[in-house]
């Protein structure tokens, strides 16, 4: 239940009502900026809104990941009654339920699922708009920094450059790399995607800060340099050098040399996925800069030559059966179950202090008995999926552990080779 103030708060959002909104919020600062900044990018927010037809805002309570273990945040998202377009706030307050910061969320998750929405429409406040820009407008000192680091490679834009001019490039701007963080106001969705966008082609420039594009370029070719070059290179060399002397009529001599570099070209198929589309070409690209292929000349012909080989002989000797990762899950699940049937009480309470902290609001099993009832009779993948992930959290690390354990003893040759008591 909500008090006065806050219902009526809530309820000039839903009439998208400015002037009301101004009446009602204490002159105070929001999401880092004035009140009458912030209002008026609540304004604009309804604007757009109101230009797509949406006549009012339906509110719909929920929380934030981020917020869950806060209390005195309460997640509000509003609605467009035509659009089902949606801004979302986290309202934050005293123990008496006065409003004291409202602030844009990105990850607001409803209590209830069947709401149906679509775009939401962010609510950003900019270094230059906040309350106390004296104090962040050194680190825009940083923004020259930025765009001359990025220059220095893409004065290579029409070439392609070797391995010794980047690792130069990224020993040169270490530093001002480690002082940089990805804007997190876009949302873990658009961060995940950014990571993944290798090539950069999805960013738009308008939309990107300075920093951004720094560090996502910094990122993508310091990965390709330290976590794939310089950990490979050297081994995958030596590696192509030793097969070439190989008997491949032996097939002992096979085994010794896929054992052998079984860690060296473990992930270099991600690594082919991920930068190389086709090795073939004479460059790959990662944010307009081209990288020369022939650096990795020796990964790629390991890569080839472990897709040749090492899968055939791990299918001869493998001492896994494609059921023994389903039947472990099985096992892992009716074990569990069954330990919580029997110790139910302590484990309904648990469950209902894990529910409380989650969500704030009445659990969905009632009572020791209908939780039992409830163990007995869920299908084991809604029983590991909804009961283990959030409320057998030691349990289903352990879990997690030997499942990650099996997962890489199923594809290690080595291991096959040794569970048959092949010495080589």
């Amino acid at each position: 239940m909500y008090n006065n103030k806050l219902y009526l708060i809530i309820r000039a959002f839903q009439k998208m009502d400015i002037w009301l909104l101004n009446d009602l919020l204490p002159d105070t600062i929001y999401q880092g900026a004035t009140k009458s900044k912030f209002l008026e990018k609540i304004e604009k927010a309804f604007i757009a809104l109101k230009k797509e037809g949406d006549t009012s805002l339906e509110s719909f309570e929920g929380i934030s990941h981020s917020e869950k273990d806060s209390w005195n945040r309460t997640g509000f998202s509003f609605v467009g009654n035509h659009s089902r377009k949606h801004i979302d706030f986290i309202f934050e307050g005293t123990a008496f339920d006065e409003i004291t910061n409202i602030y844009n969320c990105n990850d607001l998750e409803l209590f209830d699922k069947t709401v149906r929405r679509k775009q939401q429409i962010p609510i950003d406040i900019l270094h230059q708009e906040r309350a106390n820009y004296k104090r962040y407008k050194k680190y825009h000192t940083y923004d020259e920094r930025y765009i001359s680091a990025i220059n220095e490679l893409l004065q290579y834009k029409e070439t392609i450059i070797g391995v010794e001019i980047y690792a130069q490039w990224l020993e040169k701007h270490q530093q001002l790399y480690n002082r940089t963080l990805p804007n997190r106001k876009v949302g873990l969705f658009k961060l995940i995607v950014d990571a993944l966008d290798k090539k950069g082609k999805d960013a738009n420039p308008q939309e990107t800060s300075i920093s951004d594009n720094f560090y996502w370029m910094y990122r993508h070719i310091k990965e390709v340099y330290e976590d794939y070059y310089l950990p490979k290179h050297k081994d995958a060399k030596k590696a192509i050098e030793e097969y070439n002397e190989l008997n491949l009529a032996d097939e002992n001599d096979l085994l010794k040399w896929l054992v052998k570099y079984e860690e060296t070209y473990n992930k270099l198929g991600f690594f082919m996925d991920l930068y190389l589309e086709d090795d073939d070409t004479e460059f790959f690209e990662i944010h307009n800069v081209r990288l020369k292929t022939s650096d990795f000349e020796y990964i790629i012909k390991l890569c080839h030559l472990s897709t040749e080989h090492y899968y055939d002989m791990l299918d001869k000797y493998t001492t896994s059966k494609n059921g023994d990762l389903y039947d472990f899950e099985q096992k892992f699940i009716q074990s569990v179950r069954e330990k919580h049937i029997l110790d139910s009480k302590n484990k309904y309470l648990n469950y209902l202090q894990q529910y409380e902290n989650l969500f704030r609001n009445k659990p969905k099993i009632k009572d020791e008995e209908e939780f039992v009832k409830y163990l007995k009779n869920t299908n084991n993948d809604d029983f590991l999926h909804k009961y283990i992930r959030e409320y057998c959290e030691e349990e289903f690390k352990q879990h997690n552990k030997e499942y990650n354990e099996m997962s890489h003893n199923f594809s290690s040759l080595t291991y096959h080779l040794k569970q048959r008591g092949i010495i080589l």
